[in-house]
């Protein structure tokens, strides 16, 4: 299966690649899932998720040309309670993903910035420290995500460094695509 063909030709036109003697820069992404009732052409209802790009291994497996991609990933799921508590939203740090496991039903994604190596502990804690808080009716994932992007955004470069290398939401309207499809 080649569904992360076109994240493989990003990476590799990423800086995937150390800066230093010991510090690589990888590639933020959106990733898209399929839900149970919604696919292509229903793209406003996928599930998002965030990951960052560390690793792409390829291997040949029963004669399968498969691609695992590996890294952190961030996504808001919500659960659905009949004892009283309603609808609670918890967010799931998933440390290392892989998008084209069976069941995963991760159809692409865009790139949407890159970051050091240096800096994942710290993107972390901002990423684990926005926890799911629906501000409005008919909230989800994809507000989520458009809310922490921002977020990044807003935090921006540091001082001498660059916290995140580029980030630039230019429609944080999740309908609104400016960046390189997948």
């Amino acid at each position: 299966m080649k569904v992360f063909a076109a994240v493989k030709k990003i990476v590799n036109n990423s800086s995937m690649t150390p800066t230093s003697s010991s510090n690589s820069i990888y590639p933020i992404v959106v990733l898209q899932y399929e839900r149970a009732d919604c696919s292509f052409g229903q793209e406003e209802n996928l599930h998002w998720a965030l990951i960052v790009i560390t690793s792409v291994n390829e291997s040949n497996l029963a004669g399968q040309d498969d691609e695992e991609i590996l890294g952190p990933c961030w996504q808001v799921f919500d659960r659905h309670y009949s004892d009283g508590r309603g609808v609670v939203w918890e967010l799931f740090d998933g440390k290392i993903v892989h998008p084209e496991e069976p069941g995963t039903r991760c159809i692409g994604g865009v790139k949407i910035g890159e970051i050091e190596e240096r800096e994942l502990v710290k993107l972390r804690k901002i990423l684990d420290s926005h926890q799911p808080i629906p501000t409005f009716d008919g909230w989800n994932c994809r507000d989520w995500v458009v809310e922490v992007i921002l977020n990044l955004h807003q935090t921006g470069p540091k001082s001498n460094s660059d916290f995140i290398h580029t980030i630039s939401p230019s429609h944080p309207d999740p309908n609104v695509n400016d960046g390189p499809a997948l």
